[in-house]
């Protein structure tokens, strides 16, 4: 603990969603780092230089290479040799189910990674500072990847964390979070992986609450409303926003678009409108985009509605030259044999 509060570090920090996240719940974090140089940019300039009368700055945004960064560099650099959290993020691309390209994380094509193994950095920075708690943060993809393997080796190893050298390891849990029951408007699921110091009382609570400036159920309606509509492969790297349009949406869609846009993503502090460009999309696509319901995806729709999709691809590894018409009972087998 600093003069500030508890103390945190962020490892894997990407742009900082972790390091925001933990400094809206009052921690002092002393470090935040990544590899990429742009996404620590982006975090320096925003958590680092710009001031927030309600954040504790971030102490050091560093661009280091977790695999030669030693943890006792970091401690020296900081002045301590225990910080009362860590949390992070490791990358999830060797666990992604949407890997397709160069092979695939899971079955007969699965591929080495080496960012796989990116989690025994993360516990070797928990076994040196010994935090009271950490928190990492993946795909679910990490529950089956290589048959489960990397799942079981994270928490067994985090279990076994010092015992070596007399410390007491931690108490592992892990915990699904809904993103949309936590105020994203997003349909997407986390993996949590957390451990509790042994020789502390009590357990981490796994019922986590919505942050107190969030909604919970946040639809994508109010949170993206005020964006001026885009074509495929349209839009700008920046542009000004426009405040006639923006009001207009919070009219319509009332609290729920105030709170999103204004204490969630704190547009007020933004002086331009960045990064709106949609990526491009051909005929085919949009044509097939067109046909589905709000919410629902193509698996859904060809099931559940027998709906015609021009698709390039029914499921991985078998292809199409021309459009196919997929029946419901077609379509149900093919979705459990991915399934399975």
């Amino acid at each position: 603990m600093t003069p500030h509060g508890r103390t945190c570090i962020d490892l894997f920090c990407g742009c900082g969603g972790l390091t925001l996240g933990m400094q809206r719940a009052g921690f002092h974090v002393l470090a935040a780092i990544d590899s990429n140089p742009e996404a620590v940019e982006t975090l320096r300039s925003n958590l680092v230089q710009r001031k927030h009368h309600d954040l504790i700055p971030v102490a050091h945004a560093l661009e280091r290479d977790l695999c030669a960064f030693e943890p006792a560099e970091l401690a020296s650099l900081l002045g301590v040799s225990h910080v009362d959290v860590i949390v992070g993020g490791p990358p999830c691309q060797g666990f992604s189910t949407a890997r397709q390209v160069d092979g695939a994380n899971h079955g007969a094509r699965l591929k080495p990674d080496p960012r796989r193994d990116l989690y025994r950095e993360f516990l070797r920075y928990v076994d040196f500072f010994q935090p009271d708690v950490f928190v990492i943060e993946n795909v679910l993809g990490i529950r089956s990847a290589s048959g489960g393997e990397y799942f079981t080796r994270v928490q067994k190893e985090a279990r076994e964390l010092g015992h070596a050298a007399g410390r007491p390891g931690y108490r592992v849990h892990t915990q699904v979070e809904n993103a949309w029951e936590l105020g994203v408007p997003q349909k997407r699921q986390r993996q949590l992986i957390i451990g509790v110091r042994n020789d502390l009382p009590g357990y981490f609570l796994p019922d986590l609450k919505p942050a107190p400036r969030a909604q919970p159920y946040t639809c994508l309606g109010p949170a993206i409303g005020d964006l001026p509509i885009v074509r495929a492969g349209g839009g700008k790297d920046e542009r000004d926003y426009d405040p006639a349009y923006r009001l207009r949406h919070v009219v319509k869609w009332s609290d729920a678009a105030r709170n999103y846009l204004f204490k969630v993503l704190q547009i007020d502090q933004a002086a331009k409108l960045t990064n709106h460009v949609a990526r491009p999309h051909s005929d085919r696509d949009l044509r097939d985009f067109a046909r589905l319901k709000e919410g629902e995806n193509s698996k859904e729709a060809m099931r559940d509605r027998g709906v015609v999709l021009n698709l390039s691809r029914l499921r991985r590894g078998l292809r199409f030259a021309t459009s196919v018409v997929v029946l419901p009972e077609i379509a149900h087998r093919e979705f459990e044999r991915e399934r399975t």
